[in-house]
């Protein structure tokens, strides 16, 4: 969460205690934790629709914190075996959810088509209006966990309103008062994440839906090239009635699909037939 402690640097100095070459060469193989998800990502995205991605990145993200706060509640007695697990619970978890967060970045260009459809724009400047409203509670809660942590032991002092914030980051190295100050602001993010699966919950856009868009957009393109600029298009694709709509989006757009690549695929049978009879 916003104000919370660099969760690498309090398992790397303070809890494992590296410093110089073992410091760097694991801060080096935690960048790559993503690197090779990253690659088989797109099998997972063809397998998997998008919202079953969304969800179990999630929930990878949250189990993380579970494992977090397990480490530092069962391994109190022994500081290096608190940081190891907690540095395999970061990158096992950081490594699973590394497709999700491909998909993401995949689902908002299709995102981008879907505007398009509907729109006749892509209102990427858009969805900075969200910000509007996210932001301020993201400020608040910025806030709120620096309190929480200096009511738990981050201050040498607790009454914080009378002696300030003089904040102490020695008080780091000891492990009964690191323990504190690390669970609450984790507590916060697993709460988040597990709101945050709630939205994808009702997700309703797929992958046939998006080849319906994007067929719509090309066959709009085409009359665009012909000249013909219509003020609104509300037609289906090849210029059929539509039929009942969901979002925009015909309901039967998986048989329009398979019937139009059907066409399409007698169509090129066909023009092969006759270039092989010539």
């Amino acid at each position: 969460g916003n104000g919370m402690l660099d969760i690498t640097l309090l398992i790397f100095l303070y809890t494992l205690r590296l410093s110089g070459l073992e410091y760097s060469l694991l801060d080096t193989l935690f960048v790559f934790r993503g690197t090779i998800p990253t690659f088989i990502a797109p099998y997972f995205i063809k397998r998997f629709p998008y919202k079953k991605l969304k969800i179990f990145g999630i929930l990878a993200q949250a189990l993380k914190r579970v494992l977090w706060i397990g480490c530092l509640l069962c391994f109190t007695n022994n500081l290096k075996l608190c940081g190891i697990m907690m540095f395999v619970a970061y990158f096992v978890c950081d490594f699973v959810e590394t497709p999700s967060s491909v998909a993401n970045s995949d689902m908002n260009i299709r995102l981008g088509d879907y505007q398009m459809y509907r729109s006749g724009e892509r209102l990427t400047s858009f969805q900075g209006v969200y910000g509007w409203f996210t932001g301020p509670i993201t400020t608040l809660v910025g806030l709120i966990i620096p309190l929480l942590l200096l009511r738990n032991g981050f201050n040498n002092r607790y009454d914080i309103l009378k002696n300030g914030f003089n904040n102490q980051y020695d008080i780091l190295f000891l492990d009964s008062a690191r323990n504190g100050i690390l669970i609450i602001p984790i507590l916060v993010d697993l709460i988040g994440y597990l709101l945050m699966v709630i939205p994808p919950l009702f997700w309703n856009y797929n992958i046939d839906q998006h080849e319906y868009v994007i067929k719509v957009l090309k066959q709009r393109e085409k009359l665009a090239n012909e000249g013909y600029l219509p003020a609104t298009y509300e037609g289906g694709l090849d210029f059929e009635e539509p039929g009942e709509l969901k979002d925009g989006i015909p309901v039967n757009a998986h048989e329009i699909l398979e019937r139009v690549k059907a066409e399409e695929a007698a169509a090129a049978a066909q023009t092969a037939e006759v270039a092989s009879a010539e």
